[in-house]
């Protein structure tokens, strides 16, 4: 047991004193001294020694505090006696932690001084009964809200994801409260509708990060990162698919929650495409002329520390790079024959790679577009994936989004593909078989792997998480 000094005085010391006697009495030892007699109880516990006494006398903190002593806490409300008695206390005791509560800091050098600034305690308390915000742990860690609860409502753009695949620099889920139990954090746990997210980081970044979770629509390319990247490269591309490319990516900053767009482009040789992407710079749209002979695996792996949230790419730059694109898990667009301003459809194909973790990804970046959703499921024996359709119609509820569900048991989802004539955005899970070489296709049966390798209509690859994340 350890030897505690109490100087104490007023209501804020008078309710401390309450919990100690109530509640810690058995802990340590307690040596009290107090100005007001009524803090002194009739009957205490035989580790509790009260004095009445002036605590600005250092006679009378000699004579009370006689020996060593492991902690002290001064709780007064008047700032010049606290002060005084914090200066008799430390040449007393120039070894001894002290707490204290404040309203202004003392603006001391002391190191084993903590001053509990009163304001920010009971600001910090009323924020926790605020609506719509963040519940802060204060009494652990560092007490500065770098600990946080996190509700996720159901229409969350969280809702349905691996924590794997949220991008978490600066901060980290570490665990998830889900009906009453705690589950630790894992790279493949997905979030639930009204699961209470335990995050830990910078308390900055961690407003943001709840201003995220529960914003419910428009959200995408969040939570991967906030701008778009659009790479071009002129030994490869002709002017016109960089030109088209180009449009694409402009359209998609302006109809997605896109902050900046960047365009790089690699290999310059054509002083007019040049002086073209100059001219369309502005405070949004910034342009990157590599001269550096870099390859698109190498700037890619520059602008990873940006956080990219959608990558913006030719179908031929996305084969050449795509090894390294899914190591770093981030969402791509691949540009192809047919133009996103035209497809007025997108299409998932059910019960492939656990598409259901995509849901939220894939519904937010229709329902942004402003185009409709199908849902195709494929079965031979008519077991259809009847789960993970309810999953989209879930989500898709809180987006207000209708689904066209299609099942099949005679046409497989890569013919269904190939015979469609209307224009349609194809949404696929990021996995690990789209990186396979062309040969391993012909023994495939991989719907989203023979997808890759079809260029007429766009798609988007939305990562879902991996171990190597």
């Amino acid at each position: 047991m350890k030897k505690i000094g109490l100087i104490l005085n007023g209501k804020t010391a008078e309710s401390f004193l309450e919990k100690i006697l109530h509640q810690y009495h058995s802990a340590n030892y307690y040596t009290i001294i107090t100005q007001d007699p009524m803090l002194i109880p009739q009957t205490s516990p035989d580790n509790f020694k009260f004095f009445h006494a002036d605590p600005t006398s250092s006679y009378k903190l000699q004579k009370a505090f006689a020996g060593e002593f492991d902690q002290f806490f001064l709780i007064h409300p008047c700032f010049e006696e606290r002060k005084e008695i914090y200066e008799l206390l430390r040449s007393l005791f120039p070894k001894t932690p002290i707490t204290l509560n404040t309203e202004i800091s003392l603006q001391s050098q002391d190191e084993l001084l903590e001053e509990i600034f009163t304001p920010s305690v009971v600001s910090n308390k009323l924020l926790t009964l605020l609506p719509n915000a963040p519940m802060s742990i204060q009494d652990f860690g560092l007490g500065k809200g770098e600990i946080v609860e996190i509700l996720v409502p159901s229409g969350s753009v969280y809702c349905h994801r691996q924590i794997g695949s949220i991008a978490q620099k600066d901060w980290k889920i570490v665990g998830i409260y889900r009906k009453n139990n705690l589950l630790l954090s894992s790279y493949s746990l997905s979030i639930q509708p009204n699961d209470k997210l335990l995050a830990i980081g910078d308390p900055v970044i961690l407003g943001n990060i709840y201003r995220q979770i529960t914003n419910s629509l428009g959200q995408f390319p969040m939570p991967f990162g906030k701008d778009l990247f659009l790479y071009l490269d002129e030994e490869i591309l002709s002017e016109n698919e960089i030109l088209k490319d180009l449009d694409e990516a402009l359209f998609l900053h302006q109809k997605l929650n896109s902050n900046q767009l960047h365009i790089t482009l690699l290999h310059p040789k054509s002083f007019e495409l040049i002086s073209h992407l100059k001219n369309i710079q502005d405070e949004k749209i910034h342009c990157i002329i590599d001269y550096d002979n870099h390859s698109l695996e190498e700037v890619i792996e520059l602008d990873k520390a940006k956080r990219i949230g959608l990558a913006v790419l030719n179908y031929k730059l996305f084969e050449e790079s795509k090894t390294k694109l899914y190591e770093i898990s981030i969402p791509i667009f691949k540009t192809a024959q047919t133009s996103i301003w035209e497809c007025k459809n997108s299409l998932v194909f059910l019960g492939e790679h656990e598409i259901e973790n995509i849901a939220s990804v894939a519904l937010d970046i229709t329902s942004q577009l402003g185009i409709e959703f199908e849902a195709y499921d494929y079965d031979v024996d008519e077991s259809f994936h009847t789960q993970c359709f309810e999953d989209f119609k879930t989500i898709a509820q809180v987006f207000n989004l209708p689904i066209k569900h299609t099942q099949s048991s005679s046409k497989n989802p890569i013919l269904y593909l190939q015979e469609l004539q209307a224009p349609t955005l194809q949404l696929l899970p990021f996995v690990d078989t789209i990186t396979f070489s062309s040969i391993t296709k012909l023994a495939s049966t991989d719907s989203t792997r023979l997808s890759a390798d079809m260029h007429k209509f766009p798609q988007i690859y939305i990562p879902i998480p991996h171990e190597n994340h």
